[in-house]
């Protein structure tokens, strides 16, 4: 097959990549009004739940106006932003960071992993692809913060586990419903355990 003339071949990819972009926010739109767990609808619609959450994300913070927004913008190479950008801009809580981080990735041509580490940098914080974590600047503020944190922790499993080990039952809620937000559960609490480890780990060393 012969190569396609490069303005046409650009043409398909920024059609691949903006196509991408508005499939995941059809995704997010399809999760966030559907009754199943996170797990439950990627398993039926076949995504890895962490992209179904970004999606639901993507589509909770953005109106379809904006994500057209987002697939007009064109960064030095003619290419527009990918998902993986959107990924951190979600990191940031006002829709006018947002817009200025993603103008500033499109005029600068910045690539993903750069425009995280420009939000890093410039606002002295991990970006995550959740709630905005505050990083601690010494290792007794770090200490402090994880004594708060594992304390508020602590409380809520103690007065979950009553809750959970109550036979009363509830109106609404199906086993299959319990069962689906038991296995997201596991995947925290197995996050917090490996950090819970490595916290040791260094404490100890």
């Amino acid at each position: 097959m012969p190569d396609l003339p490069i303005d046409e071949a650009k043409k398909r990819q920024i059609k691949k990549m903006t196509d991408r972009v508005r499939e995941m926010y059809r995704l997010g739109i399809k999760a966030n009004t559907n009754r199943l767990s996170t797990t439950r609808f990627a398993e039926s619609n076949t995504y890895p739940p962490r992209v179904v959450r970004q999606a639901k994300q993507f589509a909770e913070k953005y109106s379809e106006d904006q994500v057209e927004w987002l697939c007009g913008l064109r960064r030095p190479n003619g290419l527009p932003l990918h998902f993986k950008h959107i990924i951190f801009l979600l990191t940031l809580d006002s829709a006018k960071d947002r817009r200025k981080w993603a103008a500033a990735a499109a005029k600068h041509g910045w690539s993903a992993p750069t425009l995280h580490q420009q939000i890093k940098a410039t606002l002295k914080r991990s970006t995550g692809h959740g709630r905005s974590v505050v990083v601690p600047t010494s290792r007794i503020e770090a200490l402090s913060q994880l004594k708060r944190d594992g304390d508020l922790w602590a409380k809520r499993c103690e007065a979950f586990v009553k809750l959970l080990g109550s036979n009363e039952p509830e109106s609404g809620t199906s086993q299959k419903d319990i069962r689906n937000a038991t296995s997201e559960l596991f995947e925290t609490i197995d996050r917090v355990r490996k950090c819970c480890s490595a916290v040791t780990k260094t404490l100890r060393s």
